[in-house]
């Protein structure tokens, strides 16, 4: 008989442990779920806050412009006899307002194509790096040719 609750026992201690292990697992996954939800969601916040980055370059870019298209008009009106520009220059800030407008558009393409992605397969996450890496070369860009049109009318001004 004591042979038999003793085996009866050691059995109860092995089921035992092997639910222990099964909820020790459960933990375990759970909280590796977890860790990957937070590393999921810092990584989607990462990308929220680089669209808004962009976002607030570009618009920073488009005030600038404005006032660029500004100055050229304004300069090309002054001094009245001999103006510091000629009309036509204003062409070049206006050109690139263009270009910010397409820059914007192509930011709306990425969202977009952004906001699909339940739906993508392997191909079109590679399309979205693509795009991601395109735009950022597209930035750089405007960001160079509003600074050469500014750098160009502070020559001009400077050397008048």
């Amino acid at each position: 008989m004591m042979r038999d609750d003793t085996k009866l026992l050691e059995e109860i201690r092995d089921l035992l442990d092997s639910i222990n292990t099964r909820e020790e697992s459960k933990e375990l996954l759970s909280d590796s779920n977890e860790i990957i939800q937070r590393a999921q969601k810092r990584s989607n916040d990462a990308l929220d806050k680089i669209g808004s980055s962009f976002d607030r370059i570009h618009d920073k870019l488009f005030t600038f412009n404005n006032i660029l298209i500004a100055a050229f008009l304004g300069l090309s009106k002054y001094p009245s006899e001999d103006p510091i520009f000629d009309l036509w220059s204003v062409f070049l800030p206006i050109l690139n307002l263009f270009f910010l407008i397409g820059l914007e558009k192509m930011q709306m393409e990425i969202y977009r194509h952004g906001s699909l992605e339940m739906k993508w397969g392997e191909e079109d996450r590679r399309k979205y790096g693509k795009m991601i890496r395109h735009q950022n070369l597209r930035s750089l860009l405007a960001i160079l040719t509003t600074l050469g049109i500014f750098f160009y009318l502070f020559v001009k001004v400077i050397l008048y």
